[in-house]
């Protein structure tokens, strides 16, 4: 059964272990809340002769390629009650854009309707890349400002190889129990056999189970198919916010048609520009510097497990905890044992907004204890699995585009000496997120690596925010775009929330962002908000 449900904006990790998680506790700036639960109704879409506004079909566009652009969507209401406020519908585009005329996929698309005068649609896609546009811009009634639900058509779709649409199809639910749960540090010979085989076994289950669409779900294939949705839905121009992940969308869309930017706000920033390497090493430390303030500020938390332990030692007591998860992996509840690739992924999943550490605090004082559930719980919650033991598509999705995008041209050789040097930085995040691009050369895919430059040429201003103590996009990803990106205009929020636009609460940020989507005005030169 297709069913609506709430998501959040998620951003790229290692196939067995942390993730950028989400924000699971959103603060939202108005309207009703959106029924999680509700089916989606069977859609189609009619590939029609008559575009809905002739004037915003790209000239560039081939005649092979122009039944795409030209089709009509059959909105239909997503349900009864809330969900009669959002229509679903489904758009096809072609398998392969360099073959038109070849084989079609479709895309789950769904939008609110502008409650009052409308500017044009706001297209929105809260990252991954695995996370559903459509669950997204469900619950964005909650994330949004009533203003920008006036103005605007708020519109989401699930990215090719996503969820709804046409999807990355991995292992089963049935063995993914076991693979989450694969030690990615291993050490010996035979630990690292059983990893490479377990990686092996995934992407293998990947090519067989999705077929040829498996190597074009790539960034670059998306962001013709958003061009393609820009034109359906009747708007010369794209506007747009992505966060994280979404903002590599946004990022290569300028570079891609820079004449066609509307108003763009990427919000925590995923730097296509820098390698495999420097992106797990980057990233690593971020976590790194994240667990550091939040340890640092533990005294101050009433949950807090570790205040009674000098400061200098809190970080060397979560050490051994973790190293000895390694041999020793922690009872649950659930019957299924907390091992350390689960604990890190709890650990990090709790990382992505200050308010969701009072929880941490529970699981890591609860894992101390022995009781490894809670901590077991927010692993689960992050790689997508419910009570009943099945795991939503997002990982697989992750996996694909991830490899897909990156060019990694090292050899196993180099690969491994990476990872005891990123391990050394970041001694309790790096060596699980080295297991990413280590996996990524096991998967054999033909992709469209993102170019690593960012000469965007003909866009107006783009707007940037990032928060400064980030664990999932560093900071100083967003500083390093921004010098490239130009024009564009930077917010910085001095807080730790990944997502500062729908996450953080600030009224700074959220009037800044407002402002500029709805008038045009953009923030000041170098604007800092307050955490």
């Amino acid at each position: 059964m297709n069913t609506v449900t709430a998501a959040t904006p998620h951003r790229r990790t290692a196939v067995t272990a942390i993730g950028l998680l989400a924000v699971a506790g959103l603060s939202g700036c108005g309207g009703d809340s959106v029924n999680d639960t509700a089916e989606l109704p069977s859609t189609s879409s009619t590939i029609s002769a008559t575009v809905n506004n002739a004037a915003v079909l790209p000239e560039a566009v081939p005649p092979a390629a122009r039944e795409f652009y030209q089709q009509k969507i059959a909105w239909s209401p997503c349900g009864s009650g809330p969900l009669k406020a959002l229509e679903c519908g489904e758009a096809q585009m072609p398998l392969d854009w360099a073959k038109p005329s070849g084989e079609k996929i479709s895309l789950a698309v769904l939008r609110h309707k502008a409650t009052g005068k409308r500017k044009g649609a706001l297209f929105l896609n809260p990252g991954g890349p695995g996370e559903s546009g459509v669950e997204f811009a469900a619950n964005a009634v909650n994330l949004f400002d009533k203003k920008i639900i006036r103005s605007y058509d708020l519109v989401g779709w699930d990215p090719r190889g996503v969820g709804r649409s046409s999807a990355v199809t991995c292992l089963p639910s049935s063995e993914l129990d076991a693979f989450y749960a694969e030690d990615v540090t291993p050490d010996n010979a035979a630990e690292n056999a059983a990893s490479l085989t377990a990686s092996k076994r995934f992407f293998e289950a990947c090519r067989k189970n999705t077929g040829p669409l498996v190597d074009h779900v790539d960034t670059v294939s998306t962001v013709k198919d958003l061009d393609a949705l820009r034109v359906i839905v009747g708007d010369e121009k794209l506007t747009y916010y992505g966060a994280s992940y979404g903002t590599a969308l946004g990022l290569t869309y300028a570079k891609t048609f820079p004449s066609t930017v509307g108003r763009m706000v990427l919000d925590s920033i995923d730097d296509t520009t820098i390698s495999a390497k420097n992106m797990a090493t980057q990233q690593a430390q971020s976590f790194e510097r994240t667990l550091g303030v939040y340890l640092n500020t533990c005294g101050r938390r009433k949950t807090c497990s570790l205040k009674g332990v000098p400061e200098a030692q809190r970080k060397q007591k979560l050490l051994t905890l973790i190293a000895a998860t390694d041999t020793h992996p922690i009872p649950t509840a659930a019957k299924r044992p907390l091992t350390q690739s689960l604990l890190v992924t709890g650990m990090a999943a709790s990382l992505y907004a200050e308010a969701q550490w009072a929880g941490m605090d529970t699981a890591l004082a609860k894992a101390f204890a022995g009781d490894g559930t809670e901590m077991l719980t927010l692993a689960d919650g992050y790689l997508g699995r419910d009570e009943s033991g099945e795991y939503k598509q997002r990982q697989a999705a992750l996996a694909v585009i991830s490899c897909l995008d990156k060019a990694d041209p090292r050899t196993d050789a180099q690969r491994k000496a990476d990872a005891l040097e990123i391990a050394r930085l970041s001694p309790v995040f790096g060596a699980t997120l080295m297991s990413d691009t280590d996996q990524c050369a096991l998967g054999k895919l033909k992709g469209a690596p993102v170019e690593t430059t960012l000469a965007v040429k003909g866009a107006p201003p783009i707007v940037i925010v990032a928060s400064r103590n980030d664990a999932a996009t560093p900071y100083q990803w967003a500083q390093h775009v921004a010098s490239m990106v130009t024009p564009s205009r930077m917010i910085t929020f001095n807080g730790a929330d990944h997502a500062a636009y729908v996450s953080s609460g600030s009224k700074c940020v959220t009037s800044a962002v407002n402002t500029y989507l709805l008038d045009g005005s953009l923030p000041a030169p170098n604007l800092t908000c307050a955490g």
